[in-house]
């Protein structure tokens, strides 16, 4: 069994928006909630509770305006955090923070609530979104999951995990003999193979670095002009509270979209 995951855009209307806004919210509500009980629980009784987030709705009654199988995937998540920390292979579960955290969830397919037409996704309580089916899933496939997300320039994106058929599978497997090579990784040149040669790769970082300096200086300009007039130990605080402003929130978002053209010519470059 192959799982792959395949990336499409999402086009919501405003309506849609405010959903994926409560969804990312409540999702985050309920991890950090989940987690300071199980600390403190810890911290009293030496073991880790389970928890489900059913327990929260009564004295929350927001969350159940979201998908019930969001808040259920948190849950998971979270016990499978813990796990990883006490095996060793990850640190500690945190606290998430509102403007730092990534924004996202995760919803599963359950008789067709999730689905992929031409020109749109379905999703769990909000329907059709419109959306950019740029390729096919294979036919055949079975939809496992749906994991929406936003980035910090303010564009959606929707992952669907689908399983493969074997059909498929053997048709991906099926290759003829190649000669092999050896690659190294290398920071200056993306690898290195075992003859010497070097991969001459643009470096996408370097050529935007003058204009990602230039639009980092404005926003460190615009929080300076306003906290010279306060204290030292006032101004790294009331620095925190500028940026709810309208016209930093525009300079971060221009910042923001420059660190996402870097990362999708890296990207391109990788999977092309």
């Amino acid at each position: 069994m192959i799982l792959k995951a395949y990336r499409f855009r999402l086009y919501p209307n405003n309506e849609q928006k405010k959903y994926f806004a409560k969804c990312f919210g409540c999702a985050r509500f309920i991890w950090n909630q989940m987690l300071s009980e199980k600390e403190e629980t810890y911290k009293l009784e030496g073991k880790i509770p389970r928890i489900t987030p059913s327990k929260y709705k009564k004295d929350f009654p927001f969350l159940m305006e979201v998908d019930s199988l969001a808040l259920a995937n948190v849950q998971l998540d979270l016990e499978g955090a813990y796990k990883s920390f006490f095996e060793g292979v990850s640190r500690k579960p945190r606290f998430k923070s509102k403007k730092k955290s990534r924004k996202s969830y995760t919803t599963n397919n359950q008789k067709g609530t999730v689905s992929v037409t031409d020109k749109s996704i379905r999703l769990p309580k909000i329907g059709y979104v419109k959306a950019k089916i740029h390729r096919a899933i294979p036919e055949g496939s079975v939809i496992k999951s749906a994991t929406v997300s936003e980035t910090a320039s303010g564009k959606y994106y929707c992952s669907i995990l689908a399983q493969i058929p074997k059909e498929k599978q053997l048709q991906r497997t099926t290759v003829q003999k190649y000669r092999v090579i050896g690659l190294d990784y290398s920071s200056p040149h993306f690898y290195v193979d075992n003859n010497g040669n070097c991969a001459d790769t643009p470096h996408w970082y370097r050529n935007m670095e003058r204009k990602l300096i230039r639009e980092q200086r404005k926003l460190s300009r615009m929080i300076g002009k306003n906290i010279n007039g306060y204290t030292k130990e006032r101004r790294p605080v009331y620095a925190k509270e500028l940026k709810d402003c309208k016209n930093i929130q525009k300079q971060m978002k221009k910042i923001a979209v420059i660190h996402e053209k870097i990362s999708n010519a890296r990207r391109d470059y990788v999977t092309s």
